[in-house]
């Protein structure tokens, strides 16, 4: 058994909606049936309930609520903010590194598993004697680049160039730092081992745990239904946004030439009104 800490940018839940954070759900339910699990995560105001899912499955839980508000950074400023100057836009950051320490020392934890590339900033907060590993969900130098491609010229595009080469970044240091590295396919081991030794990456499936044999056998027949699609994707991720655009607006209407009663359903979190 291993002393494991987890630090996500988010709380993962049983109900939480991006794939993401289910595959960091099921991955931490997997390794909670053999190795001690402290997890250390950014919270956005989940429930009772949502927490609840989560909390079972680990020895510890800690979770830093940001202030992601000029309302919240103006509480914390007239709450007495103003007397550590240095903390000011950096509370968060600091929070962060403090409880990673803290954490590593008091539950004598063996490896940091980080979660998100963004995540990856707070490497160098890990003592030198415990190992660091990085699960890069997306390889940010592969996706980024065509991500901001696909947004108008204006803000948007501006902000996210701005967030790609600060992630692309961060990647470049984990690269370095880290001791092991995990990705989810092995198309994105083979795009790392061009800068990574190959014995540093390791391949997890998406769904960690998950018994993927009940799917072994053809879906009976009996409950297929002839005629109808579904995509499926967050809606609120651009690239996702505009493939289903694209098979609404290019596609589809060539299936309902030849299939008049075919159906399609879009299925994801936070689809804009445009899909409607």
């Amino acid at each position: 058994m291993m002393r494991l800490l987890i630090v996500s940018a988010w709380l993962p839940h049983a109900e939480i909606l991006h794939a993401g954070g289910q595959h960091l759900y099921h991955l931490i339910h997997s390794l909670s049936l053999r190795h001690e699990i402290h997890l250390l995560c950014y919270g956005r105001k989940e429930s009772a309930t949502e927490i609840a899912s989560i909390e079972p499955l680990c020895t510890s839980l800690t979770i830093i609520t940001p202030a992601y508000t000029w309302r919240q950074k103006w509480t914390h400023f007239r709450k007495g903010g103003w007397r550590r100057p240095h903390e000011l836009g950096r509370r968060t950051h600091l929070a962060m590194r403090e409880a990673i320490q803290k954490l590593c020392r008091a539950k004598q934890i063996e490896v940091v598993h980080f979660v998100w590339t963004e995540m990856t900033r707070y490497l160098d907060a890990v003592p030198a004697d415990i190992g660091t590993l990085v699960n890069f969900l997306d390889i940010e130098s592969r996706v980024r680049p065509r991500e901001i491609g696909l947004y108008p010229m204006g803000w948007q595009k501006w902000q996210a160039a701005r967030r790609a080469r600060k992630l692309i970044s961060l990647e470049k240091i984990a690269l370095k730092k880290a001791d092991m590295l995990v990705v989810a396919s092995n198309s994105d081991q083979m795009c790392l081992t061009e800068f990574v030794e190959p014995e540093r990456i390791a391949v997890v499936s998406i769904w960690p745990g998950f018994d993927i044999s009940q799917f072994a056998e053809p879906m009976p027949i009996t409950k297929i239904i002839q005629g109808r699609l579904v995509f499926f994707g967050a809606m609120d991720r651009v690239a996702n946004l505009a493939a289903a655009e694209f098979l609404i607006k290019q596609v589809w209407p060539l299936v309902v030439a030849k299939y008049p009663n075919a159906t399609l359903r879009i299925v994801g979190a936070n689809p804009p009104d445009s899909l409607y």
